[in-house]
């Protein structure tokens, strides 16, 4: 149940995703699964604008995540939790929190998953914020080119948009005519591989 969760979020239904895993209680036998239920909730919960409740989540499924040696897992939540810090305007943690997700990427030969994604936008965030234009673009580029091996929907958008790959106007009319049914998705997410 809480892999299908994840593809539904992987398809872009992450208010589905939500709803499927408010459903199910986090399971303590399987560490993995108990990891990839908090990740799962604490990033839909992100999209969904409670970054409170998704701060708490994406604490406990990094917590768990090194525990029980699931670095990807780990690098994913770091880097959530890194966007989140740049959101908030706490651009040290933000810093921080970057600087120990590419540690683990580095350490686990994960710079070619997609997850490596996630703390990559969030150095394109900061160098946004700390007008680095160039900084923020390359960075911006490879959370792209990193997303494309696996990233949500939703995921890749942030990332096309913050490269420049996306325009505004083409997310906007994707989330419009997905909400419809429709299956347009912005260029970049077109590339995408499939869920």
């Amino acid at each position: 149940m809480v892999l299908r969760a994840l593809l539904l979020y992987k398809a872009g239904d992450v208010g589905g995703a939500a709803a499927r895993l408010r459903e199910i209680s986090p399971s303590a036998d399987d560490p993995f699964i108990a990891t990839v239920h908090r990740l799962v909730q604490g990033i839909s919960w992100m999209w969904l604008g409670d970054t409170g409740r998704a701060g708490e989540l994406l604490v406990e499924a990094a917590r768990r995540a090194e525990a029980d040696g699931n670095r990807l897992a780990y690098i994913y939540a770091e880097g959530y939790r890194a966007l989140l810090a740049v959101n908030r305007g706490d651009l040290a943690l933000a810093d921080s929190l970057v600087a120990d997700a590419e540690s683990a990427v580095g350490q686990t030969l994960s710079g070619s998953h997609f997850v490596a994604m996630f703390p990559a936008l969030a150095r394109a965030r900061l160098g946004t914020e700390r007008a680095d234009w160039a900084g923020a673009r390359h960075a911006a580029a490879v959370a792209v080119e990193l997303g494309r091996r696996g990233a949500g929907r939703v995921e890749l958008w942030p990332a096309s948009l913050s490269a420049g790959t996306t325009r505004p106007s083409e997310v906007a009319d994707s989330v419009i005519a997905s909400s419809s049914g429709s299956e347009t998705q912005p260029p970049a997410a077109n590339d995408a591989p499939a869920p």
